[in-house]
């Protein structure tokens, strides 16, 4: 574990990646996939992208396909047994005590973002948006495609909506698609991360616990008692 900063900051606004961050060691796609028993063809993608064989936007095309006739409640309801961090109620319990918005940015898709953020008390959250029909059924295709570039813009206009400079934000992730959000904020957390992402943090560690996150932040420290939020979180469009 390394790290650096001094204990004055402030903070008004906390980022979170999903995929291999929130999702310890697995995905999303990975997740669903095993669902729908579209393991294989899952695998393939998700190995396609870390490969830089196929952008986001051509495995998301792809996958959007095998969700063809699902409704919103199937999606959401898949998301009930996912991997993820411990003690994520805790760590964004603390944060908004002190009065920090704490958002989800990903690159994938935002029935699983709104699950987090619905189910652990997320302010806000984005995602790859997917197509409806009338009946509410999924067509397989995509309405809004999402990228690493778009989600540090998603993270930057997050802190101008509540009033942060970039210096007063700080975001977690693991992988290539946070770069460009590390060198958009004032500290950045490479959490279970890949060696590109462990090397553009400002720290890194290896964690099942959120609430460990929240001691490499300056200024922070991990909760001793957790308390409640209100409001429900705003989906970026």
């Amino acid at each position: 574990m390394t790290g650096r900063g001094d204990t004055t900051r402030v903070w008004r606004f906390a980022g979170f990646d999903l995929d291999g961050t929130l999702i310890p060691g697995s995905t999303v796609l990975l997740h669903v996939g095993r669902h729908l028993a579209h393991s294989d063809v899952v695998e393939e993608l998700v190995k396609g992208y870390e490969s830089y064989r196929l952008t986001n936007r051509e495995v998301s095309t792809k996958a959007a396909a095998l969700f063809a006739g699902l409704t919103k409640d199937d999606m959401l309801g898949m998301m009930e047994d996912i991997p993820r961090l411990r003690e994520i109620d805790a760590a964004i319990a603390h944060l908004h005590q002190r009065n920090i918005h704490c958002s989800i940015a990903t690159v994938t898709f935002d029935f699983a973002s709104e699950w987090f953020a619905r189910r652990f008390g997320f302010d806000s959250y984005s995602g790859i948006e997917l197509v409806y029909n009338a009946a509410g059924r999924l067509t397989g295709e995509v309405a809004r495609h999402v990228d690493e570039r778009d989600k540090a813009e998603f993270v930057d206009r997050q802190c101008q909506l509540v009033g942060a400079r970039s210096d007063e934000c700080f975001y977690v992730g693991d992988s290539r698609s946070d770069l460009h959000t590390f060198a958009a904020v004032g500290f950045s957390v490479a959490l279970n991360a890949s060696p590109e992402a462990v090397a553009a943090a400002d720290v890194a560690l290896q964690s099942d616990k959120l609430t460990e996150v929240l001691n490499l932040v300056p200024g922070l420290t991990a909760p001793s008692t957790p308390a409640g939020t209100t409001g429900p979180p705003v989906h970026d469009r």
